[in-house]
């Protein structure tokens, strides 16, 4: 791994603050780490500005090296409790809105069959909720803002792959009071109005339709799935297309068949399995 970096690094100095490798996990899960999409297009310098590049997203910071000098004075926020590598990594990376990224080299990453790391065990902290939108989130929109004056899609990616997790928690009601609940559903509302749908539906970590419903339900006060239209083999939401109908592997199931105002309509479900939709935890 070491002297492949430093092959890199020595290839595109100039180009590059930052160069990360794929994570491997091993004990308790297998496989890699869930935004591992991003290297199937090989070793390469991901342009940020670049729209196929908007969700290369970089999170953690354990397989990634950082050039020294582009540091400088950038710190860990010592606030946060979970996300503050993210924070850190976005900020040297956007210096230059590029990062290196290696396919063939990995970091392996232990999930303890314990299930007692502090990220495992992060869902239960009420700072995952409240705290964490607002010194991650509303942190990195503030950032974004001031650097760039505007939400830059890369910054609109990384919070869409959290704000799914977010908008799916199971445990949200047995951490936080009622009046904590209120004031995380509105922080988390603000966040998802800052967020193009794009990046809700485009977020390639997040394949379950019924995950990115919660999201879009949450956000608009809607019945998502009541509110596609289905035109040339395609289900649409707003003018986003979010389905092929015909290149689709799951199961579909007829729900209900109606005819309302000289329209046909006909009501499926989509899933991987038979088992129900998840509904979220936010409604």
């Amino acid at each position: 791994m070491f002297s492949t970096v430093y092959d890199f690094f020595e290839k595109h100095y100039d180009e590059v603050d930052a160069v990360s490798c794929r994570i491997k996990h091993f004990e308790a899960k297998s496989g890699y780490y869930m935004l591992d999409y991003k290297y199937k297009k090989g070793t390469r310098i991901a342009d940020l500005n670049n729209p196929d590049e908007y969700f290369s997203i970089q999170a953690f910071i354990t397989p990634v090296f950082i050039k020294s000098e582009s540091i400088k004075d950038l710190r860990f926020d010592t606030r946060m409790i979970c996300g503050e590598d993210t924070v850190f990594c976005t900020k040297v990376i956007l210096e230059k809105c590029k990062i290196g990224l290696l396919e063939e080299t990995s970091y392996n990453y232990r999930k303890r069959f314990s299930e007692n790391s502090a990220v495992d065990k992060i869902n239960y902290n009420k700072y995952f909720y409240n705290e964490m939108l607002e010194h991650y989130h509303h942190g990195m929109i503030d950032y974004s803002m001031e650097k760039f004056g505007k939400v830059i899609p890369y910054i609109q990616a990384i919070i869409a792959c959290d704000l799914l997790i977010h908008c799916n928690m199971e445990t949200t009601r047995e951490v936080l009071n009622d009046e904590e609940f209120e004031v995380y559903r509105k922080k988390l509302k603000e966040l998802l109005w800052q967020v193009d749908d794009s990046f809700i539906f485009g977020q390639p970590s997040f394949k379950a339709y019924a995950s990115r419903a919660a999201a879009i339900n949450f956000k608009y006060d809607i019945d998502y799935f009541k509110s596609l239209v289905f035109k040339d083999n395609q289900l649409y939401f707003a003018d986003l297309k979010v389905f092929n109908v015909l290149k689709s592997k799951n199961h579909c199931v007829l729900n209900s068949v109606s005819a309302v105002n000289n329209k046909f309509r006909i009501e499926i479900l989509v899933a991987k399995s038979q088992s129900p939709l998840p509904t979220g935890a936010i409604s």
